[in-house]
């Protein structure tokens, strides 16, 4: 159900809605288009771009790539002197959008579209998170009073919200294999590494990354997947393969805030001696986009094989391309797991672990 908003959350969504139309105005000229490309293209090293920073002229230096919009602001000082009638814009509207720290987000990479589909909607943010939609418009479209934008939406167009806090942000760089596999040394083990049947349970999940949580995406659709090898004793070979994954839907809420959420599903039911190495991996689900999940995958063949005049640990190599974006993946060393199972940083008695710098997770383990 909708809530009864505030007098001044109307002002703001009123705010809003006239830049919404102002932009939607603006985008079309060519040099203002290539400046939105800085922070709309999938080499973008952030999603938005505030006013202050607009109409101040100030360059936006981010970790990747010093951003300039002279052109956006001259073009947004023109239009609004053009436009105040037509699109009944109040006479403090650029003023507000300053003062209030309002910024302009792209929420998906125009790469995700078609080429044929490169036009931004432009919307203000509904403000009422309860109704997750606002009217979007396109200049000069015959159906630009008719645009609803939700999460479908955006989904098959490409769309810049007029947001009402500008939020810093930078997308991570994702880096595979943070803290994986063996480290080397001697780890004082408080867990023995020869227990032989037990089994895992994959039980939180944190997701590190800001994508558009802020807006309309309801639910993320995450899967964290274990990749091992599968052993052919008659001609002693391994092959590589990923036997689980797990499938999570994180509310919004929890990506939003970088929260820990519950998960408690097995993520392998026999964590035997003979695992020696194997494969974690997370990724986002989405329609567009591909990421591999590859790495090393080890087998210690079993003492009884020595009469046959074969004995010792063998390896493979494990592939898995799938859609979406990633969120990192790496080798696991089973001894280095057992040996640093009790080391800090932890979650609810439970080390923290992670496939790169964005995705965090815990295991919990019990014996068979």
């Amino acid at each position: 159900m909708p809530r009864e908003l505030t007098v001044d959350e109307l002002l703001l969504k009123g705010k809003l809605d006239q830049a919404a139309k102002l932009l939607s105005y603006v985008v079309t000229d060519k040099d203002v288009y290539e400046e939105i490309k800085q922070f709309g293209s999938s080499k973008r090293t952030t999603p938005e771009i505030s006013f202050a920073q607009v109409l101040g002229n100030h360059e936006r230096a981010t970790k990747g790539a010093v951003l300039k919009f002279s052109n956006l602001k001259n073009a947004l000082e023109q239009a609004y002197t053009k436009k105040t009638s037509e699109y009944e814009l109040d006479a403090d509207l650029l003023d507000f959008l300053v003062e209030n720290d309002c910024g302009i987000w792209c929420i998906n990479p125009l790469d995700d579209y078609s080429d044929n589909n490169r036009v931004f909607t432009i919307t203000g943010h509904p403000i009422d998170e309860m109704i997750p939609e606002s009217p979007g418009y396109i200049y000069g479209a015959k159906n630009a009073g008719d645009i609803i934008v939700n999460e479908e939406y955006v989904n098959s167009n490409p769309v810049l919200v007029i947001t009402p806090k500008f939020i810093i942000i930078e997308y991570p760089i994702i880096d595979d294999d943070n803290g994986s596999t063996n480290p080397g040394g001697s780890i004082p083990s408080a867990t023995p590494a020869n227990k032989d049947h037990e089994v895992v349970k994959l039980t939180h999940i944190k997701l590190k990354t800001v994508w558009n949580t802020i807006f309309w995406t309801r639910t993320f659709k995450l899967y964290v997947v274990r990749g091992q090898g599968a052993y052919n004793p008659t001609n002693f070979t391994l092959t590589g393969n990923f036997p689980t994954s797990i499938y999570i839907l994180l509310p919004r809420e929890y990506a939003r805030d970088k929260k820990w959420y519950p998960v408690n599903i097995v993520w392998d039911t026999k964590r035997n001696k003979e695992k020696t190495q194997q494969i974690v991996g997370a990724y986002r689900h989405r329609n567009k986009g591909t990421y591999k999940i590859s790495g090393t995958v080890g087998y210690k063949t079993p003492d009884s094989l020595s009469i046959g005049g074969f004995n010792g640990n063998i390896s493979a190599s494990a592939e898995l391309e799938v859609t979406g974006m990633g969120l990192g993946h790496s080798d696991w060393d089973r001894d280095w797991f057992y040996n640093t199972n009790h080391l800090t940083e932890t979650y609810k008695g439970n080390k923290v672990r992670q496939t790169s710098n964005v995705f965090d997770f815990t295991l919990s383990i019990s014996q068979l």
